[in-house]
C-alpha cells in the first residue's frame, strides 16, 4: 500500500456483499434504468472518496463506472493524493477495472504534486514495469499542470535508478527543448549514472546545457557540473577518466571552474599523493585554467609533506617564471619543509630572502622557525630569530615564549626559563598548561624538585588545572631521586580532584620503588592499577620483571612474564633480557636459553645487550663453541659487538685457559676502533700473568696509567698475583700493593688473599698473618679461601698451634670449610678432638 497503515485501515473498502453489482448479462436481460450521465457519476465518486467514507457509495451508480472514466476521477482527486491512491486501489481490487497508463500516471502526478517522493518511487516502479517508460512519460505530460521541473526531474531520477539511461537522456532532451529546469538532485543522479557507465563524451555533451538548466535553491551556492563529475571519478579511483574529462571540457571551450580545480588538486594531494596532483597540475598548464598562487601553493605543500624538496622548488621556480609572486604562506611552507629534513641553514636563507622582498613575517612563521631550531638543539639560532622578531616590531605571543622556555629547559638553563615565564606574566599574557609543564619538567630534570613544585603551585593559583602529563613529570621527578613516600602522598592527594591516573603514572611509581629495591611495595602499586581501571602495558610488566630479577625473585618474574603473554601483550627486548639475566644469576642457564629461543620465535629482535647475556650464559654452561659461533654471527643479524661482548668472550677464553684466543680477541677489538675499559685491561693482565708473560702484563698496566684510566682492585690483584708467581719479581708485588694503597684503591678480600698466598709461598708466615690481621682491621671479612691459604701456610711452617687458632676462629665466625680445607684439617689433625702442636702430617 502507498498509504500509511492508519489511514488505509480507516478507509478500508467495505465487503463486496454491500455492493450487489449485477451479474454479467444473460440471454434474457432484465430491463434496467438508463445509466446516469458521466458527470453525476464522477461527482458521486468524488464526494465519497474526498470524505474517505465508502459507505456513501451507491452500488447502482457505481456499477456504471467504466475504465475510461478512471482517469477523470483521478485527475479530479489530484489535490488529495491519499484519496487518489485509495480510489485507484479500490477500483482495481474491488471492481476489477484495469487502469490505463493515463490513469496510473494521474496517481503518480498526484503524489509528485504533494512531494510524496517515497510513495511516488514505489508507484513509478510498478507503473513503468506495466506500461513502459515512454507511456508513463506521455501520461505525466498529459496530467501535468505546471510543475514541470518536479515531474521531469523525478522521472529522470527514476529512469537512472532502474538503469534506463536511454530514457533518462530522452527525458533530459525534452526538458532542454521545452526550457524546463532540472533539480540538483536529478542532475547528480544522471551524472553519477553516466560516470558509472564511463560515458565521458555524453557528459561533455550535456555539460553546457546542464549548467544553465539546473534549478538552484540558493543563488549563492552554484552547482558545478565539472566539480561534481571530477569528484565522482576520483571517488571511483578513475584518475585517467577524470583527466580525460577535464581535457575534453577544455577542448570544447567549456567554462572550467577554477575553485573546483583547486578543490580537485587538494583532494589529489590528500588522497593520491603529489605525483597524481602533479599530473593534474601539468594538465592545467597545458589546457587551462592557468594555475594561480593558491594552486601552486597546494602542490608545493604536498611535495614538502613528502620531503621531496627538489620537486617543490622546481615548481616554485616555474611559478616565479610565470610572474606569480610568492606570499608569506608559500614561504612558510617551504621553510617548514626545509626545517623538517634538517636543512636549517637553507631554510634560514629562504626566510631572509622573503624579508628582503618586503614580506612581513608573522608570529606563526617566527614561532615555527624557532621551534625547528629548538628541536635540533640549536638554542643560539632560536634566540637570534627571537631577537630579529623583536627588531621587526612583531610582539611575541604565548606560543613564542613557550618555545623559548622549552629550548632553555632543554639546554639546562632552567633559571633563565623561569625568568622568561616571569616576563610573560608581567606582560599580561596567560601561559598555557604546556608552558608550565615544560618548566616544571626542566626543574625536575635538573634535580630541583622544590622549584618544580613552586611552578606547579603558581600554575594552580593562576587558575589552571594540571593535566596528566604534568602529574607524570612531578611524580617521575620524585621517583628518580628516591623520594617515593612523597611521591605516593602527592599521588593520593591528587586523587581528590578530577585527576585520573594513566599507565604512565603507575609505571613511574613502580620504577621508583624498584630503584629502591622495594619490590614488595612496587608489586602493591602494580596491583593498585586494577582499582583505577588502568591496564598495565609492556613497560609495566618489564619494569616489574626487572625488579624481581634484580631482587633474586626469579620465580615471581617468570610468573609475571607468562601472565603478560596470557594477556596478549608481546614482551619487549627489555623483558627478555632481564629474565634471561636473572635466570643466569640464579644458575638456571638452560631455562634462560629456552626464554631466548622463545624470544626469537616471537620475532622480537634482540639487541646487543640480550646477545651479551646469552653469550655469557653459554660460557657459564661450558658451551664455548656455541658462544663463539653466536659471537661470530652477530654481523648477520645486523649487530656490532660492543666492549661488553668482547669482555664476555675474553673472560670465557681465560676461564678455559685459551689465552691465545683471548689475545686475538683483544687485538680484534682494537682494530675495530673500540676503546678497552678497565674490565678489558684487567682480564688481559690476568691472562698474561697466568701465561707467565709478566712483562706483557706490566706493559699493558703502564699503558693504562698513561692514558689516565684508573686501575681497579681486580687489576692490581691480578698483577700482584703474577709477580708473586714469578719468584724473581716478588719485590715488585709489594711495590704494587703499596701503590694501590697510595691511589686510594681499597683492597678487598681477594687482593688480601693474593698477598697472603704470595707471602706464605716464600715462608713469610708471620708477614702473612700480619696481612690477615690488616684485612680484618679494615673490616674486610675473610672468606674460606683466605682462611685456607693462611692455615696451609702455618701448617707447612710447622705452626700448628696458630693454624688451630685460625681454624677455631673460622668456625666461630660461621665460615664453613670447603672440601680442600677439610682434607687439610684431617691431614694435620687440626680437629678439635685430636692432634698436638708437634704432630706432623700423617
Amino acid at each position: 500500500m502507498l498509504i500509511p497503515a492508519s489511514k488505509s485501515g480507516r478507509l478500508k473498502p467495505p465487503p463486496t456483499r454491500r455492493f450487489p453489482f449485477p451479474s454479467p448479462p444473460c440471454s434474457k436481460p432484465h430491463p434496467s434504468p438508463s445509466p446516469p450521465p458521466p458527470k453525476p457519476l464522477i461527482n458521486h465518486l468524488l464526494h465519497a472518496f474526498r470524505c474517505r467514507n465508502l459507505n456513501l457509495l451507491d452500488p447502482f451508480i457505481v456499477s456504471r463506472l467504466r475504465p475510461h472514466h478512471l482517469h477523470l476521477v483521478i485527475r479530479s482527486l489530484t489535490r488529495n493524493p491519499i484519496s487518489a491512491v485509495l480510489f485507484s486501489e479500490w477500483s482495481e481490487s474491488v471492481l476489477g477495472l484495469g487502469h490505463t497508463a493515463e490513469s496510473s500516471s494521474g496517481v503518480l502526478y498526484a503524489l509528485l504534486r504533494h512531494r510524496l517522493f517515497d510513495d511516488a518511487r514505489r508507484c513509478v516502479d510498478r507503473v513503468v514495469g506495466k506500461f513502459g517508460p515512454l507511456e508513463v512519460l506521455k501520461g505525466l505530460e498529459a496530467c501535468c499542470e505546471g510543475n514541470w521541473c518536479t515531474v521531469y526531474s523525478f522521472l529522470l531520477d527514476s529512469y537512472c535508478r532502474i538503469g534506463r539511461i536511454d530514457m533518462a537522456l530522452e527525458t533530459f532532451e525534452r526538458m532542454r527543448e521545452t526550457g524546463v529546469r532540472i533539480s540538483v538532485y536529478a542532475v547528480c543522479t544522471l551524472l553519477n549514472s553516466l560516470v558509472d557507465s564511463g560515458n565521458v563524451d555524453e557528459i561533455v555533451r550535456l555539460s553546457e546545457d546542464l549548467d544553465e538548466m539546473v534549478c538552484h535553491v540558493d543563488s549563492q551556492c552554484r552547482f558545478s557540473v565539472y566539480g561534481f563529475v571530477m569528484d565522482a571519478f576520483l571517488r571511483k579511483c578513475e584518475l585517467r577518466e577524470a583527466m580525460s574529462f577535464h581535457r575534453d571540457m577544455a577542448r570544447k571551450r567549456l567554462m572550467l571552474d577554477g575553485v573546483a580545480c583547486r578543490r580537485i588538486l587538494r583532494r589529489l594531494c590528500r588522497d593520491y599523493g603529489a605525483d597524481a596532483a602533479s599530473e593534474f597540475f601539468d594538465l592545467l598548464l597545458e589546457v587551462g585554467p592557468n594555475p594561480d598562487l593558491i594552486t601552486f601553493s597546494l602542490l608545493i605543500d604536498s611535495y614538502c609533506k613528502e620531503s621531496r624538496l627538489d620537486d617543490a622548488f622546481r615548481f616554485f621556480d616555474v611559478m616565479r617564471e610565470m610572474g606569480i609572486r610568492p606570499d608569506l604562506v608559500l614561504y612558510s611552507v617551504l621553510v617548514d619543509g626545509l626545517f623538517k629534513v634538517g636543512k636549517l641553514d637553507e631554510g634560514h636563507s629562504l626566510l631572509a630572502e622573503a624579508v628582503e622582498k618586503g614580506i612581513l613575517l608573522d608570529t606563526v612563521t617566527f614561532g615555527s622557525v624557532m621551534d625547528s631550531f629548538v628541536k635540533v638543539g640549536d638554542l643560539d639560532k632560536a634566540i637570534e630569530v627571537y631577537r630579529r622578531m623583536l627588531q621587526q616590531g612583531v610582539a611575541p605571543n604565548a606560543v613564542i615564549y613557550s618555545v623559548l622556555i622549552h629550548g632553555l629547559c632543554q639546554a639546562d638553563r632552567v633559571l633563565e626559563a623561569a625568568g622568561v615565564l616571569c616576563r610573560v606574566l608581567k606582560s599580561g599574557l596567560k601561559p598555557g598548561v604546556q608552558t608550565y609543564t615544560t618548566l616544571t619538567d626542566g626543574f625536575c630534570k635538573a634535580g630541583n624538585l622544590r622549584g618544580g613544585f613552586c611552578v606547579y603551585e603558581n600554575m594552580m593559583k593562576d587558575g589552571h588545572t594540571l593535566d596528566v602529563t604534568g602529574y607524570a613529570v612531578l611524580l617521575t621527578g620524585l621517583s628518580k631521586i628516591g623520594q617515593m613516600h612523597h611521591a605516593m602522598r602527592f599521588f593520593f592527594k591528587s586523587m581528590y580532584g578530577s585527576f585520573r591516573p594513566n599507565v604512565f603514572i603507575f609505571n613511574s611509581l613502580v620504577d621508583g620503588w624498584c630503584r629502591l629495591k622495594k619490590i614488595r611495595t612496587a608489586a602493591k602499586v602494580y596491583q593498585l592499577m586494577d582499582s583505577y581501571e588502568v591496564m598495565p602495558d609492556v613497560v609495566s610488566y618489564s619494569t616489574l620483571i626487572s625488579g624481581f630479577t634484580v631482587g633474586g625473585r626469579v620465580d615471581e618474574a617468570l610468573m609475571l612474564f607468562f601472565r603478560m603473554l596470557k594477556r596478549g601483550l608481546s614482551p619487549d627486548a627489555v623483558s627478555y633480557s632481564s629474565l634471561i639475566s636473572g635466570l643466569g644469576k640464579a644458575n638456571n642457564h638452560s631455562l634462560g636459553l629456552h626464554i631466548f629461543q622463545l624470544m626469537l620465535s616471537n620475532r622480537v629482535r634482540p639487541d646487543i645487550g640480550v646477545y651479551n647475556v646469552v653469550v655469557h650464559t653459554l660460557l657459564k654452561l661450558g658451551r664455548f663453541e656455541a658462544a663463539k659461533e653466536l659471537f661470530q654471527g652477530l654481523a648477520s643479524y645486523g649487530l656490532v659487538p660492543d666492549i661488553v661482548t668482547y669482555n664476555t668472550m675474553i673472560s670465557g677464553c681465560c676461564l678455559l685457559k685459551r689465552f691465545d684466543e683471548a689475545v686475538e680477541l683483544y687485538r680484534e677489538l682494537l682494530s675495530r676502533q673500540l676503546k678497552p675499559n678497565v674490565v678489558t685491561y684487567s682480564l688481559m693482565i690476568d691472562a698474561f700473568c697466568k701465561e707467565g708473560r709478566t712483562e706483557d702484563a706490566m706493559s699493558l698496566f703502564r699503558s693504562i696509567r698513561d692514558e689516565g684510566t684508573q686501575p681497579t682492585v681486580v687489576t692490581y690483584s691480578s698483577l700482584i698475583d703474577g709477580y708473586f708467581k714469578s719468584w724473581n719479581l716478588s719485590s715488585n708485588a709489594f711495590e704494587l700493593h703499596e701503590e694501590m694503597l697510595r691511589n686510594d684503591v681499597s683492597p678487598n678480600i681477594v687482593s688480601y688473599s693474593v698477598l697472603i698466598d704470595g707471602l706464605c709461598r716464600r715462608g713469610l708466615v708471620r708477614e702473612a698473618s700480619l696481612a690477615f690481621q690488616c684485612a680484618v682491621g679494615r673490616r674486610t671479612v675473610p672468606d674460606v679461601i683466605a682462611y685456607a691459604i693462611l692455615i696451609h701456610g702455618c701448617c707447612k711452617a710447622g705452626k700448628l698451634a696458630e693454624a688451630r687458632v685460625l681454624c677455631d676462629r673460622m668456625l666461630v665466625e660461621g665460615v664453613k670449610p670447603d672440601v680442600h680445607l677439610e682434607r687439610l684439617l684431617v691431614k694435620y689433625h687440626l680437629r678439635a678432638d685430636g692432634g698436638d702442636e708437634t704432630a706432623g702430617p700423617v
